[in-house]
């Protein structure tokens, strides 16, 4: 029973990391709180405080609606990767076999891609795409001699 149930090796690689800073066109913004949400697939931010319309956009001009802000990130990267090993033997000489088993995101959790920034567009303020990879499962088996 200890061959079989005993032994096993179980690691982890947690990650996190902040969300890159959204990168905001030649926009007129008209003031007020953005309500930003960086999971909000449908409506990620308040679109009633820019200017939406097309001939009313600037080409030239000075600009001074800042191009970044430090609170308002794409959605923020959390993962989990896993692997669960054994090692059995075979024999003399160092020889042996091990059977491993992994999992990329073992959480399965989406990581959004950052919302739509241009104001003319009908998705402006929607996510429209996923930023990372589901889940991965794999399975290897080595020998080692």
């Amino acid at each position: 029973m200890q061959g079989i149930a005993g032994g096993w090796k179980l690691a982890g690689v947690y990650t996190y990391e902040v969300g890159a800073p959204l990168a905001w066109g030649n926009v007129i913004y008209n003031g007020g709180d953005l309500s930003y949400n960086a999971r909000g697939v449908s409506h990620a931010f308040n679109t009633t405080l820019f200017n939406t319309v097309s001939s009313q956009q600037l080409v030239d001009n000075i600009r001074t609606f800042p191009l970044y802000f430090s609170n308002v990130r794409a959605d923020s990267l959390n993962y989990l990767d896993s692997s669960l090993a054994k090692d059995f033997g075979l024999g003399k000489e160092g020889r042996k076999l091990q059977l491993r088993f992994e999992a990329f995101n073992t959480l399965n959790r989406c990581q959004f891609s950052g919302p739509n920034l241009s104001p003319t567009s009908l998705t402006f303020a929607t996510i429209t795409a996923q930023a990372n990879s589901p889940r991965t499962l794999q399975s290897g088996l080595r020998f080692v001699f």
